[in-house]
């Protein structure tokens, strides 16, 4: 039996995937669904990526590490320019820790974006996967 816990934390997954000989330029996106209610909002402190061959989950980052991400809650990008993740994929964690959390407020739409930024075609058909660390977590009034 699991106790209710606020804030409860949350674990959102997404695979990005890119065909064999995709150019560059070539995105991938995925709507993420937060399943949360009115009164709650759902706070993103990190994120985890692995970019792995397609067919068997091979670690692939040392291969192909040019990728681009952005992230979109509502209508905003945050942060709000698209950011270099090789660097986190090719890191021993392969975790990014934001400075302060990204906010998801209920009903706004959540969108993670990949972009191949290499020189060359990709060599193999790969997975960008995306794995967002969060809580979800009822609103504060601040008393009533």
């Amino acid at each position: 039996m699991m106790a209710n816990q606020n804030p409860q934390p949350d674990i959102f997954e997404v695979s990005l995937a890119f065909a064999n000989s995709a150019p560059l330029g070539t995105t991938t996106s995925s709507q993420v669904y937060t399943y949360q209610s009115a009164y709650e909002e759902v706070r993103i402190y990190a994120i985890m990526v692995n970019i792995v061959l397609n067919d068997d989950d091979t670690d692939y980052s040392a291969s192909a590490s040019d990728f681009q991400l952005s992230i979109e809650a509502g209508a905003n990008k945050v942060p709000s320019n698209a950011f270099d993740i090789g660097a986190i994929a090719t890191s021993r964690e392969k975790t990014l820790a934001f400075t302060a959390p990204i906010v998801v407020g209920f009903q706004e739409p959540l969108n993670i974006t990949a972009e191949w930024m290499g020189t060359t075609n990709l060599a193999a058909a790969t997975n960008v996967k995306i794995t967002l660390i969060a809580e979800t977590a009822l609103f504060d009034e601040g008393g009533i």
